[in-house]
C-alpha cells in the first residue's frame, strides 16, 4: 500500500506538471493564432495602401504589424514547437511581403530577413509574392502611359525571379517556395505580355498590344462560333474606346483567335473599329497566309490586325511556321511611305500540343519579341 500511495503521489506531481507546462502552451498557441491573425491583416492592409500611394499609412501598418511579431518571436524563442509552426510563419511571410513590396513600389532599399526578424523560408515565400504584386502597379502604369515605370517595375520580377530559380532546396526546408516561384513565373509571363512596350523612335512612341487567345473550335462549332463573335466585338470595343479617346492611338492586336482568315469573328473585330483594322496578312502572297500545318492542310488561326494608322510605318509582315522556312513580304517605299525604317510586325504563331512561337515585333532599330502572352526585348537584324 505504501508504494502505491508513493506512485500514485509521483504520478499525479508529475501530471500537475505536465498541465502546467500544457496549459501555458496552450495559451501561447491561442496568442500566436490570434496575435498572428492580426499580424496577416495589418500586412495585407499596408499592401492595399502601398497600391493606392498612401505610403505613410502603409509604414505605420508595417510598424504595428513589426512590433506584434517582435513580442510574439521573443516569447517563443523556448518553444520551438508553436514558432516553427505554420500559423507562425504565415504571418512572417506576410510581413515580409507587405515590407518588400513598400520597398520596391516606393524605389527604397529592399530589407533583408534579419532587419525583418523574420526566417529565411517565410522571407523568400515573401520576396516571390511582393514581385507578384508589382503586376498591379506596372498596369497602373500602362493605364497612365509610364511606360518607364512599368519597365523599371518588370525589371524588379525579373531580377526577384532570377535569383528565386536559383535557390535549389528541398520544399520542407524553403517552405513550399519551388510552387510560390512557379507562380511568379506565370505572373511575370502575363505581365510581360501586358506591359504596352516603346521603340526607338526618337521620341517615345506609345504602342498598345492587345493579346488574345478565343474560344477553341473544339465541342460544338455553332456555339463556339457565336462565342468567338462576341470576343471579337469586345476586343473592337477595347480598340475603338482607345481611338475614340486618342486618334493617334498604335493599337496592335494579335494572338490565336481559333478562327481562319476572313472569317465571320476576324471580320467582325476588322469592320467593327472606325476606321477599320488592317490585316497584315493582306501584305503576304494568298500561299502563304497561314500559321500551321495540320494533316496536310495549311491554315491560320493565329492573326495580326493593326490600327490604320499604323499602315505608314509597316515595313515587313513574315510569318514563321515549325519546320519551314519563314516568309515575308517586305515593303517598297511606295507601298510604305515612312515606313521603310521604321517598324515591321509579328504574330504569335501557335500549333496545338507544341510551344507557342513568336515572328517579332520590331520599331525603329531595336525591337520586342511577341509570344502568346509575352513580349520580350531584341535587337533588330
Amino acid at each position: 500500500m505504501q508504494l502505491d500511495d508513493r506512485a500514485s503521489e509521483e504520478i499525479e506531481s508529475i501530471g500537475r506538471g505536465v498541465l502546467i507546462r500544457l496549459d501555458a502552451q496552450n495559451q501561447l498557441r491561442d496568442r500566436a493564432l490570434n496575435e498572428g491573425r492580426q499580424i496577416i491583416r495589418l500586412s495585407a492592409n499596408s499592401v492595399r495602401s502601398t497600391h493606392r500611394h498612401d505610403y505613410a499609412i502603409a509604414q505605420s501598418l508595417l510598424g504595428q504589424a513589426g512590433d506584434l511579431l517582435s513580442a510574439l518571436l521573443d516569447d517563443l524563442a523556448l518553444h520551438p514547437g508553436i514558432r516553427w509552426a505554420g500559423y507562425v510563419q504565415d504571418p512572417m511571410k506576410e510581413f515580409a511581403e507587405a515590407s518588400i513590396t513598400l520597398s520596391l513600389v516606393t524605389g527604397q532599399s529592399i530589407p533583408g530577413p534579419e532587419e525583418l526578424g523574420v526566417d529565411d523560408p517565410p522571407y523568400l515565400n515573401g520576396l516571390a509574392e511582393s514581385a507578384s504584386e508589382l503586376r498591379r502597379q506596372i498596369l497602373d502604369a500602362i493605364r497612365h502611359d509610364d511606360f518607364a515605370r512599368g519597365e523599371s517595375l518588370l525589371a524588379s520580377m525579373e531580377q526577384i525571379y532570377g535569383f528565386l530559380v536559383t535557390v535549389d532546396f528541398p520544399d520542407g526546408l524553403t517552405g513550399g517556395l519551388r510552387r510560390t516561384t512557379d507562380a511568379l513565373r506565370a505572373v511575370l509571363e502575363r505581365t510581360r505580355g501586358d506591359l504596352t512596350v516603346t521603340g526607338a523612335w526618337g521620341e517615345p512612341f506609345a504602342l498598345r498590344v492587345i493579346v488574345n487567345h478565343w474560344k477553341s473550335k473544339g465541342g460544338d462549332e455553332t456555339v463556339n462560333a457565336v462565342r468567338r463573335e462576341a470576343q471579337a466585338r469586345h476586343v473592337a470595343t477595347l480598340v475603338q474606346e482607345r481611338l475614340d479617346a486618342d486618334p493617334a492611338a498604335h493599337v496592335i492586336v494579335l494572338g490565336d483567335l481559333n478562327d481562319y482568315y476572313q472569317s465571320n469573328a476576324v471580320e467582325a473585330l476588322r469592320t467593327s473599329v472606325q476606321p477599320p483594322l488592317v490585316h497584315s496578312y493582306d501584305f503576304l502572297p494568298p500561299l502563304d497566309r497561314y500559321t500551321y500545318v495540320f494533316n496536310g492542310a495549311s491554315q491560320v488561326l493565329d492573326h495580326l490586325l493593326i490600327t490604320a494608322n499604323l499602315l505608314p510605318l509597316l515595313a515587313q509582315v513574315g510569318i514563321a511556321v515549325p519546320g519551314e522556312r519563314p516568309v515575308a513580304s517586305r515593303f517598297t517605299s511606295t507601298e510604305a511611305e515612312a515606313g521603310a525604317a521604321k517598324a515591321a510586325s509579328a504574330a504569335s504563331v501557335t500549333e496545338r500540343k507544341t510551344p507557342p512561337r513568336g515572328l517579332g515585333l520590331m520599331v525603329g532599330n531595336e525591337g520586342f519579341g511577341i509570344r502568346q502572352n509575352e513580349a520580350r526585348p531584341f535587337t533588330a537584324p
